[in-house]
């Protein structure tokens, strides 16, 4: 917890950690400032019309319009973006979100005559992490283009995405707004989150303009509650089914990594005509380190 608070503070402001946890602790440090959140090894991406308007809605104008911000913001004369509901930057990331892992499901009692909702949380969260997560899974799919086309094409467009520690839907719309303009392409998504904090919050991206009509959505707690004829009825033909793990693997404990992995042996088991493609991404920093596709 030590090291990611590290980053975390580096990252406030405006600074990267590159190494890893034992460089840092044989005080073995580099220091790289960057002055844009999309710029994804070497290359800068910018926020699609629709995806830029949706986040507006749901998270900044939520955000900026806030009492707490308004009254801030006339109080102190800085930007809305400097008193988000009131508070500091730091003391946002430190105290509220906890540098991204905190309890989204409590109530924040209150902190410095300051109270904040699961709402509140979730929304932060959103401003903090969602658009540098967002843009780090395009640069993921963006690399494999070419091969989910070609998947894509061989079973007419049919895919089904699971995406474990699926956050506010980040993933999801990374993926649908990679390939969503291919004529052919229906995605039924799975996102699976322990917080139903943030699973409210996926629910209003998944009702969005993002996405078409032809996509089908489960928002759940577990991948065990996703029920076997569900299963059973949606793979009587071939998909392609993506299972994304996406900044997830640094939260579990062995114990919940074996029970993961047990349930997608048995997915790949029971249903062996689908194209099984397993993407991840593990962050120590901003900065990707560590992504990959593997086809099962």
């Amino acid at each position: 917890m030590v090291y990611y608070k590290l980053i975390e503070f580096v990252k406030s402001k405006g600074g990267y950690i590159w190494d890893s946890i034992t460089d840092v602790l044989n005080d073995n440090l580099q220091f790289h400032y960057f002055d844009s959140d999309e710029t994804i090894e070497g290359k800068t991406y910018t926020p699609d019309d629709e995806f830029a308007t949706v986040y507006d809605e749901l998270v900044i104008n939520k955000l900026k319009n806030d009492p707490r911000t308004l009254q801030a913001m006339e109080s102190t004369q800085n930007d809305w973006w400097q008193v988000l509901l009131g508070e500091s930057n730091d003391f946002i990331r430190t105290n509220v979100i906890e540098f991204g892992r905190a309890d989204f499901d409590f109530e924040q009692p209150s902190l410095f005559n300051q109270s904040f909702s699961k709402e509140d949380k979730v929304n932060l969260y959103c401003f903090y992490n969602m658009r540098k997560h967002y843009f780090s899974g395009v640069s993921i799919f963006d690399s494999y283009k070419e091969f989910f086309e070609i998947e894509l094409k061989q079973i007419s467009g049919r895919t089904t995405f699971f995406d474990f520690g699926c956050g506010p839907l980040t993933s999801g719309i990374a993926f649908n707004q990679t390939f969503k303009h291919n004529n052919e392409f229906s995605m039924k998504y799975v996102g699976i989150d322990i917080s139903n904090a943030m699973l409210n919050k996926a629910t209003e991206f998944s009702k969005s303009i993002l996405f078409k009509k032809n996509t089908e959505f489960r928002l759940l707690v577990s991948f065990k509650q996703l029920e076997e004829n569900t299963l059973d009825e949606w793979f009587r033909v071939s998909n392609l089914v993506v299972l994304n793990f996406s900044y997830l693997f640094a939260n579990l404990n062995t114990e919940q990594i074996n029970d993961l992995v047990n349930d997608v042996n048995q997915l790949v088991k029971k249903y062996p005509l689908n194209k099984y493609v397993l993407i991840y991404q593990n962050l120590y920093t901003d900065t990707i380190i560590s992504q990959g596709l593997k086809i099962i």
